[in-house]
């Protein structure tokens, strides 16, 4: 279960950048690490240059051809990054928290919700957008008002939406697991 006031409530993701978004979400709650320090995690990682204006159409460039030269999926991307990137944004999550990929989330929906209800964790999970044939990464959670979720797109700012469980979404994809494993918030 999360602290809920710990929830990054405010950034919104800057063009298509869900994937990290998400990460950066959990990356905040965890650490208190900047959601924009993350994204400049993944910058400084890939030594990819950029301005403010620029940031989520550099991202996403580089992204989208990252994910097709290793043949993998954004949260595998992501949770390399977060198991071995030397940039201090990465080495910091990885110290307070682990990141456990699940390709299929399907079979696991029951085990993700018992995991959220009983330890301090939140579950990063892809569910597909059928008008648009694309994916949308969100950030599920459990608090004491029950299960919700955090998502990163613009209309959705400031919002925490509740749900009664995560098959809400309809078609899952891929998921990351994130626990912590440190006591302390601050490094």
């Amino acid at each position: 279960m999360v602290q809920l006031d710990l929830i990054d409530t405010t950034f919104m993701q800057p063009g298509n950048s869900c994937v990290l978004a998400s990460y950066a979400i959990v990356g905040n709650y965890f650490t208190r690490i900047s959601t924009h320090e993350i994204f400049k995690g993944y910058f400084g990682h890939f030594r990819l240059k950029y301005t403010m204006d620029e940031l989520g159409s550099v991202y996403e460039k580089h992204f989208f051809s990252e994910l097709e030269s290793r043949r993998c999926n954004g949260y595998e991307l992501i949770t390399d990054l977060h198991n071995k990137s030397p940039e201090k944004a990465f080495t910091s999550c990885r110290f307070m928290f682990s990141a456990e990929f699940y390709r299929d989330s399907e079979p696991f929906l029951a085990d993700f919700e018992n995991i959220l209800k009983n330890t301090e964790s939140l579950l990063n999970i892809t569910y597909v957008i059928p008008q648009e044939n694309n994916c949308h990464s969100i950030t599920v959670f459990y608090s004491t008002q029950g299960l919700a979720y955090r998502n990163t797109l613009e209309e959705n700012i400031k919002k925490l939406g509740t749900l009664e469980s995560i098959r809400d979404f309809g078609k899952l994809n891929d998921a990351v697991v994130y626990r912590r494993i440190a006591p302390d918030r601050s490094i």
